[in-house]
């Protein structure tokens, strides 16, 4: 059975094109945000869309903060 990627991918472009821009590895971004190498890769390719926690601890591997908006904030300042 072929995977399906899931529809909020897109995090883990810039998860990867962060971690390329840095020259690391799956691994060594994994082993920074203790958490598993198939999890780094999973969330890169857009096969899992990842825990919020790993997604977290990726991203803070990687010298990123990661910001929770809300969709249907009526702000301006969350408006991008």
């Amino acid at each position: 059975m072929k995977s399906k990627r899931v529809k909020s991918s897109w995090y883990g472009e810039v998860m990867r094109d962060l971690r390329l821009s840095r020259g690391l590895t799956q691994s060594d971004v994994a082993r920074v945000a203790k958490v598993d190498v198939d999890t780094v890769g999973r969330i890169e390719t857009g096969l899992s869309s990842g825990r919020f926690d790993f997604v977290e601890k990726i991203f803070n591997a990687l010298d990123h903060d990661i910001e929770v908006v809300p969709i249907d904030a009526k702000s301006e300042s969350y408006k991008r």
